[in-house]
């Protein structure tokens, strides 16, 4: 019995990416890059997939595109290793007649998934913050209302931003169900968005403005106040600072990782808008 990880992107878990450990019958010496593959398709549920795979020797990230580089792989990985347990990177490739991947995925084109889930990954490693999940077959992929439980239904899908296994159906989201999250719109059930959500509207978290009495007042306080301290700002409630980070956080989960005082600011003159947050911060 031989072990080996394998990280894969997916836009279903919030770490926008999941470790899986595939375990091989097969000897070390008689395994095949062909084992590898099959067992990467058994689990994302893809008929004929095809995959990047690749591997870091320490210095910089390796391909694996036979069965040699494969073994070659497995064996230094087993030595150089700390853990002695080999932790592979697995990219998906379309087919030439496929215009999106599948649901594992969550339903996006290669080029949309997260480019840095190999570093991702990593970090998540070093810091122990890492959940290895087995493979449970047969994997269920198909569309469920988060509420109601309506299967595979027709028009628009309402993704959480922040929970994204959370899916709801047009009628359970226009009935305000899971209102405390931004939803990602995806218009009759097409390609999952691009990183930057370009071409879906978002239907921003709901933090409060307070209407100024004074505008002179209001200008001088903003005069007054110092920026990187939330809780100042005229433009937020009570407990506007809570609602700020969190959308700090959120904007983190999709992938920015520009500076806590840059991020502080852009949610401030925004007011806490994460529609124009992102067109901001992808322009």
């Amino acid at each position: 019995m031989f072990i080996v990880r394998i990280v894969l992107p997916t836009y279903n878990y919030i770490e926008q990416f999941i470790i899986i450990k595939l375990n091989f019958k097969e000897s070390l010496k008689n395994i095949t890059y062909n084992n590898l593959i099959k067992k990467l398709c058994d689990y994302t549920k893809t008929k004929k997939g095809k995959f990047y795979i690749s591997w870091h020797d320490g210095v910089e990230y390796c391909t694996i595109s036979n069965t040699p580089s494969f073994r070659e792989a497995l064996i230094r990985m087993t030595y150089d290793r700390e853990d002695k347990t080999p932790l592979l990177f697995a990219s998906p490739v379309l087919q030439l007649n496929e215009k999106k991947l599948s649901s594992f995925y969550g339903g996006c084109r290669p080029e949309d998934l997260p480019k840095d889930f190999r570093e991702r990954a990593s970090r998540a490693e070093i810091t122990k913050d890492v959940y290895y999940e087995e493979p449970k077959l047969p994997i269920i992929t198909e569309l469920i209302c988060d509420v109601c439980n309506k299967h595979n239904w027709s028009g628009d899908r309402f993704t959480c931003v922040v929970c994204p296994r959370v899916v709801l159906c047009p009628d359970c989201f226009r009935s305000n169900n899971h209102s405390k999250h931004p939803m990602l719109i995806t218009r009759e059930n097409a390609e999952f968005p691009c990183p930057v959500l370009q071409a879906v509207r978002i239907v921003a978290c709901d933090i409060a403005e307070e209407d100024s009495e004074d505008d002179d007042d209001d200008e001088y306080e903003h005069e007054q106040s110092d920026s990187s301290d939330p809780r100042t700002s005229s433009s937020t409630t009570a407990d506007a600072s809570d609602n700020i980070y969190k959308t700090i956080d959120t904007l983190r989960e999709m992938g920015f990782k520009q500076n806590t005082n840059e991020l502080v600011g852009l949610v401030i003159n925004e007011h806490g808008n994460l529609e124009t947050i992102v067109e901001k911060l992808a322009n």
